[in-house]
């Protein structure tokens, strides 16, 4: 197995989790053009373009949610334990309102923390375990939104 070989099969891997590994897949550069032979000729591929999902935002009303969730002070007389669970829990309701393709641009951003940005920046400052559950909230949106649609059509 060449170098070449495991960079592509790394590449598939990477693929497989698009908003895992960022720093890997800077270092790989983009995939290089498969090459295909027929006939004794090599041709490059002359199928459909790969399709390409569109980049999407989250909307401002959403983000205010989770700032407004994120800054929230426990109530008088409410332990630490129950406000950090409300406060979980509002983040919920408002991921819970993206569509998969906002879900999933919030997850990249929360995951990839950039200077200046005040909705990452506050997200990280959550305990480990809230934002592992969030996370796992945040990725399971297509699946809860199909499951949805089933029950719809049923």
């Amino acid at each position: 197995m060449t170098d070449h070989d495991l960079a592509d099969a790394l590449r598939i891997v990477l693929a497989a989790a698009p908003s895992e590994f960022p720093q890997t897949r800077a270092l790989l550069g983009p995939p290089r053009p498969t090459i295909v032979r027929t006939g004794g000729s090599i041709h490059e591929p002359t199928g459909p373009a790969p399709r390409t999902i569109p980049e999407a935002t989250v909307p401002a009303s959403v983000e205010q949610r989770i700032l407004a969730a994120l800054a929230d002070a426990p109530r008088f007389g409410e332990t630490i334990d129950a406000a950090f669970k409300r406060k979980e829990h509002a983040l919920r309701d408002a991921f819970g309102s993206l569509h998969p393709l906002e879900a999933r641009a919030l997850h990249k951003r929360l995951v990839a923390v950039k200077r200046g940005d005040e909705l990452a920046a506050a997200f990280s400052r959550l305990a480990v375990d809230r934002r592992t559950r969030l996370f796992g909230y945040l990725e399971d949106t297509r699946r809860r939104q199909a499951v949805v649609a089933a029950k719809g059509a049923a």
